[in-house]
């Protein structure tokens, strides 16, 4: 019974994962032949744009989010639970007045004079980053945690210095962590279109702009599929990287 209740939880991600993606395929394969609003070109072109945008996000994500959760960890613990708290509210009122609230801040005419980036690709970027980087420090923070202070000691007795244990023991003990907070960075940024649509106002199109369209305004399930097996096939790439890199590393240390 207990086995059974331990594989729930993956046999209901393989559903909620594997179902979308098969109901795509079957549309893109026998929906009757109509008008495509985009090409298969252009879909291409969308998903890079989408692609790119991720990389980016994440990549600025992952940077401000670990940086926090060092920062967290070198600090005392009143300062800890300051960041936290700060990062648990950054979080919370994010899902709320996310777009809203800095559309209203930088319409500000002292502000847009100083930070001329409201429909921009820059205030996507800077919108979608603040909103990941909790993500990345509550992920790191996760590896920060994993590292037990019995081995720090350890080391410190046998006369090792504190540039070494932080290299070998600290961010041996994140790697993982590390590598995880980029690649959910990275695969949650591949989702957003509302922001850029609000932000941008509408000058940039996402692989969600796409789906929402196609199936809105033409009722077309072929495009709409075809466009979600993009994305969807983006999204393999990136656990596929990962284990790939763990692969790597496991036979690098069995070696």
């Amino acid at each position: 019974m207990r086995r059974i209740w331990a594989v729930l939880p993956l046999i209901a991600m393989i559903v909620a994962f594997v179902a979308p993606l098969i109901v795509w395929i079957v549309h893109t394969l026998t929906e009757p032949p109509s008008p495509l609003s985009f090409s298969p070109l252009v879909l291409g072109q969308i998903l890079l744009i989408t692609v790119g945008y991720s990389v980016v996000v994440g990549g600025l994500s992952f940077l401000v989010g670990s940086a926090c959760a060092l920062l967290w960890y070198l600090e005392t613990e009143v300062a800890k639970r300051c960041i936290t708290l700060l990062m648990i509210t950054a979080v919370t009122t994010g899902l709320i007045v996310r777009n809203y609230g800095w559309i209203s801040l930088l319409s500000i005419p002292a502000i847009r004079a100083v930070v001329p980036i409201l429909y921009t690709p820059a205030a996507t970027i800077l919108v979608m980053t603040l909103a990941l980087a909790p993500m990345a420090f509550f992920v790191v923070r996760l590896g920060f945690n994993s590292v037990h202070p019995l081995r720090i000691a350890a080391a410190r007795t046998l006369g090792a210095n504190e540039l070494t244990i932080f290299g070998t023991i600290v961010f041996g003990g994140v790697q993982a962590a590390l590598m995880l907070a980029a690649v959910l960075t990275t695969a949650a940024s591949l989702s957003y279109f509302i922001t850029p649509q609000m932000l941008e106002g509408g000058r940039t199109y996402f692989i969600g702009n796409v789906i929402v369209k196609e199936l809105n305004s033409y009722g077309s399930y072929r495009t709409a599929s075809l466009a979600g097996t993009y994305l969807v096939a983006v999204l393999l790439m990136l656990p596929a990287t990962w284990f790939s890199w763990r692969h790597f590393q496991s036979m690098r240390g069995a070696r």
